[in-house]
């Protein structure tokens, strides 16, 4: 799917405050709550006078095709960017746009927006130049930020032959940014939610996208998943050592990804010819607690990647 799908709206204007002409100036406005105030008052006065009956429509219930997960960066408005409507998108927002089996409201989310709203769209939207992701880069002190950071470090470790070979900063960083928005996107297709209704026969895709800053526009990461049986084309690019080049994969010199007739995925680790059986279709198990490590020996997992992969599978 690529943002040319996404249906046309009007642009949805907001006025201008007398005296507080609009800028190209990133420097945010200097508006107090009072103007922010009279903006709302003004747009939905304009909305009811050239769409009357706007309001009293959308009063009587919602009914998107879309559920944005996406950063809470001010930058990045989903609506905006998307050029959608008012009812049109259900949005989650967070750091990093991450999504964790031990968060509530992301997991609340998903379950209203599938189990209630029946949206055929999951979009799980990162962007570039991301701060949660610079900072989980880094070694940084970033207080209790750090906390919900972790997973977004890990990940960084675990693609960090992969990242090692980028020696351009900014490009090293949009890969992560790549890389944490794939993990999201497996992230939500592990939700009891996503499985409960692809097993109901329920339409839901879940696509992944990243937003630039610098020219306003959604790259396509070329992954939608809308069945279990999917799922592991996600979880394959998140391997170690696989970049983000290799979306839908079907060989690798170090790795490859097979489907066996019982409906298990089995890991053949080429350099050694070892298989490792995985716990279900598209599910990581207990036989991946163990990888292969450049020598081809074998390392274990720390006891943190542990807990997260047995976390992933349960929620």
């Amino acid at each position: 799917m690529n943002t040319a799908e996404l249906p046309h709206t009007a642009e949805l204007s907001v006025p201008q405050i007398a005296g507080r002409p609009r800028s190209n100036s990133i420097a945010p406005r200097q508006l107090t709550p009072a103007d922010v105030l009279a903006q709302n008052r003004a747009w939905a006065a304009k909305m009811e006078r050239e769409r009357p009956g706007f309001f009293e429509e959308m009063a009587k219930g919602q009914s998107p095709e879309y559920l944005w997960i996406g950063c809470a960066d001010s930058r990045v408005p989903p609506n905006v960017v998307l050029g959608l409507e008012p009812g049109e998108l259900f949005v989650h927002r967070n750091i990093a746009n991450c999504v964790y089996s031990t968060d509530l409201n992301v997991l609340g989310a998903i379950q209203y927006s599938v189990e209630v709203l029946k949206v055929k769209y999951i979009l799980v939207v990162g962007h570039y130049g991301c701060g949660g992701v610079n900072a989980a880069m880094s070694d940084n002190d970033h207080g209790t930020l750090d906390n919900w950071l972790l997973p977004i470090k890990e990940l960084y470790e675990n693609k960090e032959p992969v990242l090692a070979g980028i020696k351009d900063d900014k490009h090293r960083a949009e890969t992560m940014v790549e890389f944490n928005t794939l993990k999201s996107v497996e992230s939500v297709c592990r939700t009891k939610s996503l499985q409960n209704a692809w097993k109901l026969g329920q339409e839901v895709k879940v696509i992944g996208w990243v937003y630039s800053l610098d020219s306003g526009t959604i790259k396509d990461l070329n992954v939608e998943v809308s069945s279990p049986a999917d799922v592991y084309k996600v979880t394959s690019l998140l391997a170690p050592g696989v970049g983000i080049d290799a979306a839908y994969p079907t060989t690798r010199d170090s790795e490859s990804t097979l489907r066996r007739p019982d409906g298990k995925i089995a890991l053949v680790r080429n350099d050694a010819q070892e298989r490792k059986d995985l716990s279900g279709p598209g599910e990581l198990g207990a036989g991946a607690v163990e990888t292969a490590n450049a020598k081809g020996g074998k390392r274990k997992r720390s006891f943190s990647e542990a807990i997260q992969a047995f976390i992933n599978l349960k929620f």
